[in-house]
């Protein structure tokens, strides 16, 4: 483990908030670092002082005012405020979703039909032309097949 990865997870290491892989590693890590060593015992010290700050209520008359000036003021405002809640937008936003790929696979249905052309009335025609004589004698693929098909029907 690198000193830069162990820095950042002594706080956690502290508050026992790290797998027991990750525990061992930072471990072994302090056995042989003094500056983690050195912030872990700094990290130790702040927040036993922290703990020990008394707690003072929060007062009243502050916290009255801080609640009117966060309280939206027009119907607009007070709908925008509902409807910011996440309670609202993910059922939302997931009907939305399985809307998008109900339209995308039933129109993909009919997009990959649509790009294939049935292949029964080329057979048909072709076996009738062959049948009546109207397909050139040669190579189809050879590159003078359009010098057949022109002397074909200058023949008739």
């Amino acid at each position: 483990m690198s000193h830069h990865e162990s820095w950042h997870m002594l706080s956690a290491y502290l508050d026992n908030e790290l797998s027991p892989n990750e525990w061992a590693l930072v471990e072994s890590h302090l056995q042989n670092c003094r500056l983690c060593k050195r912030e872990l015992e700094t990290l130790h010290k702040t927040k036993m002082l922290m703990g020990s700050v008394p707690r003072r209520a929060f007062p009243a008359d502050l916290l009255a005012q801080v609640q009117r000036n966060l309280r939206p003021s027009s119907v607009w405002g007070i709908f925008l405020d509902r409807c910011a809640r996440p309670r609202v937008w993910i059922p939302t936003g997931a009907f939305a979703v399985v809307i998008l790929l109900l339209a995308l696979w039933v129109g993909g249905k009919n997009m990959l039909t649509d790009r294939y052309l049935p292949l029964e009335p080329f057979l048909a025609a072709h076996s009738r032309y062959a049948a009546e004589g109207l397909i050139p004698e040669g190579d189809p693929v050879a590159s003078d097949f359009s010098a057949h098909l022109a002397a074909y029907h200058g023949q008739k």
